[in-house]
């Protein structure tokens, strides 16, 4: 079944020069999954899938710091009805989300989506990913 994903990611700068902002990206994804992916699995499992298809990966900003970007969290799905093709993973939308330095990614989560439909829906902890290098 084909789905477009929402997913949110962080810019975690390794070594900050300047106490800056902290950035995010929410994202829209298409992928092709198995039908009931979502109903069937767990959220934890779930946000491992996608961290392992899109893997962190790291940059140079213009001030030479090294930053990491990562999925930080898999916010929703919605089933693509329409017969349409696409390359798997694409991002159809993006979107940056300038914050305070001391915002945490559950306050991210809070704040955005007070809904989160997958923590609300089966009924679990806040787990967003703590992934470090």
């Amino acid at each position: 079944m084909k789905y477009s994903v929402i997913l949110l990611w962080e810019s975690k700068i390794e070594k900050p020069l300047i106490d800056g902002e902290k950035i995010f990206e929410e994202s829209i994804v298409l992928c092709t999954l198995p039908e009931g992916f979502f109903d069937d699995t767990a959220y934890p499992d779930i946000l491992k899938y996608f961290t392992e298809k899109l893997p962190p990966y790291r940059y140079q900003n213009a001030y030479g710091e090294l930053v990491c970007h990562e999925i930080i969290a898999v916010i929703d799905s919605f089933p693509i009805l329409d017969p349409i093709r696409f390359e798997e993973f694409s991002a159809v939308y993006s979107r940056h989300l300038i914050e305070s330095p001391k915002i945490t990614p559950a306050d991210m989560i809070e704040k955005y989506y007070f809904d989160f439909s997958y923590i609300k829906q089966k009924g679990c902890d806040l787990h967003v990913s703590q992934h470090s290098d």
